[in-house]
C-alpha cells in the first residue's frame, strides 16, 4: 500500500487504513518517544495520544502528505508537553516515576552490554534540556540531519546543533563514569538497539483501536 494512498484513504475516515497506518508507525512513534522520555509509562501514553490525534484530524490530510515528518512532528509536541508535566510534578515534590533503567531484552551476550548502555544514556539524559534530548534521540539515535530534527521538533537548527555537541558530551562523561563500552560509536550502536520491546505492539493497537471504536 503506497503511503500517499493510504493517506487519501484514511482521511476518508476508513479504519482499514487507519489500521494499516498502526501496523506502520506505531514502531516509529513508540521508539521515538521511548528513547526522549526514557519511559516505558509516558512513551505508551505518547504514542495513544498521537496515533489518537492522527485519526481525529484525519480530514485535513492531503494524499501528499509525508507521514513520517507528521508523525515525529506530533510526536515530538507530544513529548514536549510530557517533559513539562514532568517538571511541574518534580516542582511539587511528586515523583512522576521516571527514567526507568531497565532494558529491553536483547539475545545472548549483547543483553548485558545494552542493558548497561541504556542505563547510562537514561542517567545522562536525566540532566538535558528539552534540545539535547531531541537532538540526541532525532540525530545521533534517530539518523535524521539537524534540519529535518528542526522541522519535527520546533527547535531551530543553530540551538539543536549546540544541544547535540552537548548531549554526546554529557553521554561521553557518562561513559567514563560507569563504565566504557568500546568507543562512543560502538556504543551508540549498543543503544540503537535497544528500542522499545518491552512495549506491546499489539496491546497498544488494540486500546488505540477501541478508543477510535467508542467514538464512532
Amino acid at each position: 500500500m503506497e503511503k500517499q494512498t493510504l493517506t487519501g484513504r484514511l482521511s476518508r475516515s476508513s479504519l482499514e487504513a487507519f489500521s494499516e497506518l498502526l501496523d506502520v508507525y506505531v514502531p516509529l512513534v513508540s521508539r521515538t518517544s521511548y528513547r526522549i522520555m526514557c519511559d516505558r509509562a509516558d512513551s505508551e501514553f505518547i504514542t495513544v495520544s498521537v496515533m489518537l490525534s492522527m485519526w481525529n484530524d484525519r480530514m485535513s490530510f492531503r494524499d501528499d502528505m509525508p507521514l513520517m515528518q507528521e508523525l515525529l512532528r506530533r510526536t515530538c509536541r507530544a513529548c514536549r508537553r510530557r517533559l513539562f508535566r514532568r517538571r511541574i510534578l518534580m516542582l511539587m515534590s511528586i515523583d512522576p516515576d521516571v527514567f526507568v533503567a531497565a532494558s529491553p531484552v536483547v539475545p545472548s551476550y549483547d543483553e548485558y552490554i545494552a542493558r548497561q548502555a541504556w542505563q547510562i544514556y537514561c542517567r545522562a539524559s536525566a540532566d538535558f534540556s528539552d534540545r539535547q534530548r531531541f537532538a540526541y534521540t532525532l540525530c545521533e539515535l534517530g539518523g535524521l540531519s539537524l534540519a529535518s530534527a528542526a522541522e519535527v521538533s520546533g527547535f531551530r537548527v543553530s540551538n539543536l546543533h549546540a544541544a547535540l555537541a552537548e548531549a554526546r558530551a554529557a553521554v561521553k562523561e557518562g561513559l567514563a563514569m560507569y563504565g566504557k563500552i568500546g568507543d562512543y560509536e560502538a556504543y551508540v550502536g549498543f543503544l540503537r538497539r535497544v528500542k522499545d520491546q518491552l512495549t506491546d505492539k499489539v496491546g497498544l493497537k488494540r486500546r488505540i483501536m477501541g478508543f477510535v471504536s467508542m467514538t464512532e
